[in-house]
C-alpha cells in the first residue's frame, strides 16, 4: 500500500477505536503518523517457502493433535501469547478447540509425550500460514519446534498451498535462523503498531 493511501485510509477510519495496526514497515509507520500517537509494540518478519528442507534427524514423529489433546494444546496456546506478549483475551482454547477439529496443528511426539506444536491455517487463496509454533521451555534446543514446523508445512502443502509463509518475531533470532535453514525466504519487514492515545 502506498504512503498515501495508509494517510488516507487512517482519515477514513477516523472516529473508529482502534488500538493497534500490523503492516509491512514503511506502511504502518505512515498510517501511525497520520492517526497519532503510537508506539512500536513488536517487529516483525514475513517469510514464504521457497523450498522445504529437512532438518537434522530428532527423535519422536509429528501427529496430528486430537480431541484428547485439548487440554496440552490450550495450555501451549495459552503460554505462546503470554510468552510473545499477546493479549489473553484472544482465545486459546476456543482456538485449540476449532484448529484441532480442522486437522490444523501438528505434534511433535517423543517416547516423553509431545515436545513441541505447530499449525497451519486452511488455505485461502492458495496460500497457507504457519503458526504459533511452539517448544515448552524444558524441551527447547533439541529440535523439536524444526520438526514440528516441517511437519505443519507438509501439512499445508498436502492441502495444496501454492504458497507457504509464516511471520518471525525479530527479536527472536533463533526462529529466524531456523526457518531459513527450513526453506523459508524473507518477503519483507512488518510492524505492529499499538496506539497510545
Amino acid at each position: 500500500m502506498p504512503d498515501g493511501a495508509a494517510r488516507e485510509l487512517a482519515g477514513a477510519l477516523r472516529g473508529d477505536a482502534l488500538v493497534g495496526v500490523n503492516g509491512a514497515t514503511a506502511t504502518a509507520r505512515a498510517f501511525g503518523r497520520a492517526w497519532g500517537p503510537y508506539r512500536v509494540d513488536r517487529q516483525e518478519r514475513l517469510f514464504r517457502l521457497a523450498e522445504l528442507a529437512d532438518p537434522a534427524p530428532v527423535a519422536g514423529h509429528a501427529r496430528l493433535a486430537t480431541e484428547e489433546d485439548l487440554t496440552l494444546v490450550t495450555a501451549w496456546l495459552t503460554a505462546f501469547l503470554d510468552e510473545v506478549a499477546l493479549p489473553p483475551g484472544l482465545g486459546a482454547a476456543a482456538a485449540a478447540f476449532r484448529r484441532t477439529a480442522a486437522g490444523q496443528l501438528m505434534l511433535w511426539e517423543t517416547d516423553d509425550g509431545p515436545a513441541s506444536l505447530a499449525a497451519a491455517s486452511g488455505v485461502l487463496a492458495g496460500q497457507s500460514r504457519i503458526g504459533p509454533v511452539y517448544t515448552p521451555p524444558a524441551r527447547r534446543g533439541h529440535g523439536f519446534a524444526g520438526a514440528a514446523t516441517v511437519a505443519a508445512t507438509r501439512l499445508a502443502l498436502g492441502w495444496g498451498a501454492a504458497e507457504v509463509v509464516l511471520f518471525t518475531d525479530l527479536a527472536n533470532p533463533t526462529s529466524n535462523a531456523l526457518y531459513q535453514r527450513l526453506g523459508y525466504r524473507r518477503v519483507q519487514d512488518h510492524l505492529v503498531l499499538d496506539f497510545t492515545d
